[in-house]
């Protein structure tokens, strides 16, 4: 009788401390994907940093080459921020913009109805 008590407290302690284990497991997991998503963050943050540098780097080189060719700036400053929104389209979405281009010049390759017709 007395070993029957020890098997059972030894059974019973070692399911406990799997139980502990596994909390912990999870909660260590957890805390290591937490840790994961902050760095994560933090490396957007920089890139979206130094995209945003490139993109008014660009902004203002296309800024001044223009006006070296004796063009106003406010004549085409709508064109400059249309530009600029499309070098930050390209920069913050550049798989999209990859695709794009690969949609667009599948469909210049294709012959339209007109073409077929003659």
């Amino acid at each position: 009788m007395p070993f029957q008590i020890f098997t059972t407290e030894y059974v019973r302690q070692v399911c406990h401390f799997k139980f502990q284990l596994k909390d912990k497991q999870t909660a260590a997991i957890k805390a290591i994907d937490q840790k994961i998503e902050k760095m994560k963050e933090s490396m957007l943050g920089a890139l979206a940093k130094i995209g945003k540098l490139l993109l008014e780097a660009a902004k203002k080189f296309f800024t001044w080459a223009l006006q070296k060719f004796g063009y106003s700036l406010s004549e085409i400053e709508g064109i400059i921020n249309k530009g600029a929104a499309v070098l930050k389209a390209i920069f913050t979405k550049p798989l999209k913009f990859v695709k794009n281009l690969f949609n667009a010049a599948d469909q210049g390759l294709k012959p339209s109805p007109k073409q077929l017709r003659r």
